[in-house]
């Protein structure tokens, strides 16, 4: 071996050897970062409890007159007198309106004369017929004269009748000239003034009076309520106080405020408006005061009805979806599960629920949005079937995990828990509607809350381990 190959060789040796810790170096590799589990967020739920619960079914109604006629002239003639105030209350028997009396004064004058006329022809054929009957029966006459004279007395009673008759018409025609009020009630505003000429045809109507006390309520009642309702009755989940034919209401006026006085129904349609699908109820109400004025808006409650042993829902805690539900529910080891439910109608704040529950089931209030099914939350019990909704309701499922400072707690979560199960008229089930919201906040947990910073822990997880590999092979290379 020459002393020019030795450098050669040894230069391969350590550049074998290089490569060799190189290689060794490079099949090392970091440990990786435990994965980030956040902790169970705190959640508002409510243990779910079969109750009687009192029903008050409500309606918009409508009130009116419980008496209102349209009074017009039965006569014609000129205005001469009207005698009331309009708006005022009257009284049976009060003179409205006069009517120019004179023509109908000499009518009956003429009348009168007529009869006198038709009595003393009826008094002379009266004893023209007792003198012919004398003479007959000493057949003085042929019997001929005597029917004639009879006829004559026929025609002369039947023309009294028929004078006394026009003087009864004349009577009633001369009495027409005074109008006056049939019944006690509040008086409307005059359509003719003095000096306007009325009839009997397209000229008539001269004022319409209508009784307040006691007043009428109508409101209309859905065809499906009433199957419903008539159900429930006979399966006992309906209880109902007194007597169905005279159910009790309250009234409710438009500013919210309870009228004092309860009403009584007393006439429920026999038939279904083929055109809206409803059938008209009407209650009687007193109206002493005249607090309530006919043509006014109110709400009708009904009262005296229970159902029994019924699950409630609040409305926060019911998730929509066109004509499904969903609530979630907390299992014994504080898991959630979707659920989905069957409602029927709403009371006051609360769902009541059909089918899908059982009593003492927990179901969660709010961070609707956050929720995983399957995942573990930290359930704070906010009451048996608490339906009032949440001051913090916006913040407090977050706050106690941290989050009360993110764009999610202030946002989604209020937005879930309210809108989505706050939109029953128009997207109930009952009502066969949709509710497009309900089920985007439904199928959206896997983007909001927890979901996005669970995401972000792990990047932040998966950056920390990169940033260690060049740290680790640094270290090597150092050795």
């Amino acid at each position: 071996m020459t002393h020019a190959s030795r450098p050669v060789r040894a230069a391969a040796s350590a550049a074998s050897l290089v490569w060799f810790f190189a290689a060794t170096t490079g099949c090392e590799k970091p440990a990786a970062a435990p994965a980030f589990t956040p902790p169970p967020f705190e959640v508002n739920v409510a243990t779910i409890a079969a109750v009687d619960r009192p029903w008050t079914p409500t309606y918009l109604a409508q009130t009116a007159a419980s008496r209102a006629v349209e009074l017009r002239a039965r006569v014609r003639g000129v205005i001469v007198e009207r005698a009331f105030q309009e708006g005022r209350l009257v009284k049976t028997g009060d003179v409205l309106f006069r009517i120019d009396p004179r023509p109908y004064q000499a009518a009956l004058d003429a009348a009168k004369a007529r009869v006198a006329e038709a009595e003393a022809r009826l008094e002379e054929t009266q004893r023209a017929v007792a003198r012919k009957r004398q003479l007959f029966e000493g057949d003085a006459i042929p019997k001929k004269e005597l029917d004639d004279a009879v006829t004559d007395e026929a025609l002369a009673s039947a023309q009294l009748s028929t004078r006394r008759a026009e003087l009864a018409q004349a009577e009633l025609d001369l009495e027409f000239t005074t109008v006056t009020a049939p019944f006690d009630g509040k008086i409307g505003k005059a359509l003719v003034e003095p000096g306007s000429m009325v009839d009997t045809n397209m000229n008539s109507l001269l004022v319409e009076l209508s009784r307040v006390d006691p007043l009428y309520v109508s409101f209309h009642v859905s065809e499906r309520e009433i199957l419903e309702t008539e159900a429930a009755l006979a399966s006992g989940e309906l209880a109902l106080e007194g007597d169905i034919e005279h159910l009790r209401v309250a009234i409710e006026l438009v500013d919210g405020t309870r009228y004092e006085h309860e009403g009584l129904v007393n006439f429920r349609s026999v038939e279904v408006d083929p055109a809206t699908g409803t059938a008209e109820v009407r209650a009687e109400v007193p109206n002493p005061d005249e607090r309530l004025r006919p043509g006014q808006f109110v709400r009708v409650r009904g009262l005296g009805w229970t159902r029994k042993a019924a699950l409630a829902v609040p409305q926060r805690a019911v998730m929509l979806n066109g004509a499904t539900a969903m609530v979630y529910v907390v299992g014994a080891d504080d898991t959630v599960e979707p659920r989905s439910v069957t409602v029927s109608r709403w009371q006051e704040s609360d769902w009541l629920v059909r089918s899908g529950l059982q009593s003492g089931e927990r179901i969660v209030l709010d961070g609707l949005m956050k929720i995983r099914p399957g995942g573990k939350v930290k359930p704070i019990e906010a009451g048996p079937n608490s339906g009032a909704p949440n001051s913090g309701d916006s913040g407090s499922g977050d706050s106690g995990s941290g989050d009360s400072g993110s764009g999610d707690s202030g946002s989604g979560d209020s937005n879930t828990g309210g809108s989505s199960s706050k939109s029953p008229r128009s997207g109930s089930p009952e009502a066969g509607g949709s509710d497009p919201a309900g089920g985007e906040r439904g199928a959206a947990p896997a983007s909001g809350g927890d979901g996005a910073r669970e995401a972000n822990g792990a990047s932040q997880g998966s950056a920390d381990a990169e940033q260690s590999k060049p740290d680790a092979g640094s270290g090597k290379r150092a050795e």
